[in-house]
């Protein structure tokens, strides 16, 4: 910055996109000492003496290497030199990791992501890439590390925490688990916050009345969202000690020929608007038809086999019954 010629060590950098140059490192002026610092330990207060006549190159990983010349290694000392300085170019880049989820339940997976580097690697495993995906084996709040480096090999790393929660402990039961068909049953969940079952009803409890021997699923939400869930059964009895007709309207309503062909006459004494409902075994509705007089002929053109009807009026008062087609 002076008309004193002397010897330098300002460092420069010329832009060739922006066509500019940069100062990088060094003195504004004439006959600079030289700050050694401690060998081998970086410092952004190390600095070459001026000098001129020195050797320099550029490694792989982008960095300047200076060795010797002649100049400066204290004030007012110009001498020969044999120090070997190397300046590292590295401008370390600033990883960062997202996660799709900053939490998630034991057994599910949540994929991890970094950006601001070139390539990554992750602590604790041998998985190399942009995204790391993970399944915590157990609940706890754990840490996972990327370290990630530019084109220069220049490093940074980042750090997230994910929590993984336990999935709930969850139990269904059955009030009874042997029901003669046309009976209910209560069917209760545990262990959660909310229950879907496998016949689309919702709550805690629920009542069923199977036809069949069935198995019924519950899944069990809780606060946390995770989800897990448990299995009972309803066994259907023949009860073929009871009566194959019940209900309050049983002694009002008879069905002729049963076991039949298909083809059955009902008589009853019910007054008004009556429906006949015809379920198969496994309790699928397969028939069902209105009843305008006091004796109905009704063709149900099914097949062979033993069904269950249900015989209602409009004050839902009923009788039940099986119905077998030779």
């Amino acid at each position: 910055t002076g008309a004193t010629p002397d010897f330098l060590n300002d460092l420069w950098r010329y832009d060739v996109t922006n066509n500019q140059w940069k100062w990088v490192r060094g003195a504004t002026t004439i006959a600079p000492p030289g700050n050694y610092g401690s060998i081998g330990v970086n410092s952004p207060l190390n600095m070459p003496g001026g000098r001129g006549g020195a050797a320099t190159w550029k490694d792989n990983s982008n960095n300047l290497w200076l060795f010797g010349g002649n100049g400066y290694n204290i004030p007012n000392n110009v001498g020969r030199l044999n120090d070997l300085w190397k300046f590292d170019n590295c401008i370390n880049p600033t990883i960062s990791i997202s996660a799709s989820s900053p939490t998630l339940c034991v057994g599910k997976t949540v994929t991890l992501t970094a950006t601001g580097a070139n390539s990554y690697t992750w602590a604790g495993s041998q998985f190399i890439g942009l995204t790391f995906t993970i399944s915590p084996p157990q609940a706890g709040t754990m840490t996972y590390t990327a370290y990630g480096a530019d084109i220069y090999d220049c490093k940074d790393t980042a750090a997230i925490s994910i929590t993984a929660f336990s999935v709930p402990s969850l139990t269904a039961t059955a009030t009874n688990t042997v029901i003669c068909a046309f009976e209910t049953t209560t069917l209760s969940g545990a262990g959660a916050v909310t229950y879907t079952w496998s016949n689309t009803q919702t709550g805690q409890t629920i009542s069923v009345s199977p036809l069949a021997p069935t198995f019924y699923t519950v899944v069990g939400s809780d606060a946390n969202g995770c989800e897990n869930f448990a299995v009972t059964s309803v066994s259907v009895s023949a009860c073929t000690g009871i009566d194959t007709q019940a209900g309050i309207l049983s002694d009002l309503i008879s069905i002729y020929p049963n076991p039949g062909n298909g083809d059955f006459t009902i008589k009853t004494d019910v007054s008004g608007q009556k429906t006949i409902v015809i379920f198969n075994a496994v309790g699928q509705k397969v028939f069902e038809q209105a009843l305008e007089t006091d004796h109905s002929l009704i063709r149900t053109g099914l097949p062979r086999g033993v069904y269950y009807y249900k015989v209602q009026n409009t004050s839902l008062q009923s009788s039940t019954g099986k119905l077998m087609i030779e």
